[in-house]
């Protein structure tokens, strides 16, 4: 009876430690299978400085997002997060060249908008795979996946320039500044003040601007009683926009027709005035930086110096007895600017 209990409690020790040595394969297994299952790291996500905390987060999730892909969804590709007035521009850009890109406004948006796009810029090496029966799922994937449209596949032997952030589109902006302005050989100081229209092409500008000094004060020569100044610009040209980081760097050249009223006491009398007005073309030189933004607002400064061609040599005179009226001038300005468009 005895030997037949032992032979009972052998048989279910036994048993218990075949059970164990079971339940830790199968967890053992598990665990390793699960370590060693493929991430996809094949994608590179790049963004720009300055988002605010939630798109930051918006970023870190889109990356863990990514790296869960089953390998079938994973591809050598890049994205692209851009910061922009509406929110962020999203791009994603094959190898071979081919590229899709989407505003998102909001940062909870963003993994949503990723995944579209990554489904629209199927590999490219897909289509060189034997037409082997694929699962029903495989193959409902593959018929959702939008085609690009038409204006976002360039071809693949020039792709799309890339200037940065904002250029790769066209935008429309109004803005003003105001500032001081500096005329020579007049010796004059004035007010400054600005409104200014840009036409942004693939990072080309088309600039549209009206300038007006209402008040003009003589600070260098002879001391003129009653002196004014004043003068009217009016210019359209073109220019170049240059995006770096997160700011903006405009440069314009500037055809520009300028009024001037110049008007002063000349004979120490007085009532005993003289004025006068004279119109004429200066060329004028601008660079516009765009260093901060609040919404779809950005604010800058702005320098520039114009020369009238025609006054280098022989600077005019609105008056004999007044002094001759500036052929050249300098300005700086601080403002703001807003797309519009």
């Amino acid at each position: 009876m005895r030997g037949e209990k032992a032979r009972a409690r052998k048989r279910a020790k036994t048993l218990a430690q075949l059970a164990g040595a079971s339940a830790w394969a199968l967890v053992g297994g598990t665990s390793l299978a699960l370590a060693d299952a493929p991430r996809c790291d094949s994608i590179a996500v790049d963004h720009d400085d300055g988002f605010s905390p939630a798109w930051r987060e918006a970023i870190v999730t889109l990356r863990a997002q990514l790296s869960t892909l089953a390998p079938q969804e994973c591809a050598p590709l890049s994205l692209e997060v851009r910061r922009d007035p509406g929110g962020a521009r999203l791009r994603a850009r094959a190898s071979d060249g081919r590229m899709a890109e989407r505003i998102v406004r909001e940062p909870s948006s963003l993994v949503a908008f990723a995944l579209g796009l990554l489904a629209s810029i199927p590999r490219e090496e897909s289509a060189a795979i034997s037409p082997a029966p694929a699962s029903a799922s495989a193959s409902a994937s593959t018929r959702a996946r939008p085609p690009l449209e038409p204006e976002e596949r360039p071809p693949r032997a020039t792709p799309p320039p890339v200037l940065g952030g904002d250029a790769a589109r066209v935008q429309v902006a109004l803005g003003g500044a105001i500032g001081a302005r500096v005329g020579e050989p007049t010796g004059v100081v004035m007010a400054d003040a600005e409104v200014r229209g840009d036409l942004v092409l693939h990072g080309w500008l088309v600039v549209a601007s009206v300038r007006y000094a209402p008040v003009g004060a003589r600070v260098i020569g002879k001391s003129i009683g009653a002196y004014a100044y004043d003068e009217l610009a009016v210019g359209i040209g073109a220019g170049r926009r240059l995006e770096l980081g997160a700011t903006t760097l405009d440069l314009a050249l500037v055809p520009t027709i300028v009024l001037v009223d110049e008007e002063g006491e000349v004979r120490d009398v007085t009532g005993d005035a003289a004025s006068g007005s004279h119109s004429y073309v200066r060329l004028d030189a601008s660079l516009r930086w765009l260093f901060a933004r609040a919404g779809t607002w950005r604010f800058g400064v702005t320098a520039d110096a114009d020369v009238a061609p025609s006054a280098v040599a022989t600077p005019p005179r609105v008056e004999p007895l007044l002094p001759a009226i500036p052929s050249w001038s300098f300005g700086l300005r601080l403002g703001a600017t807003s797309d519009v468009l």
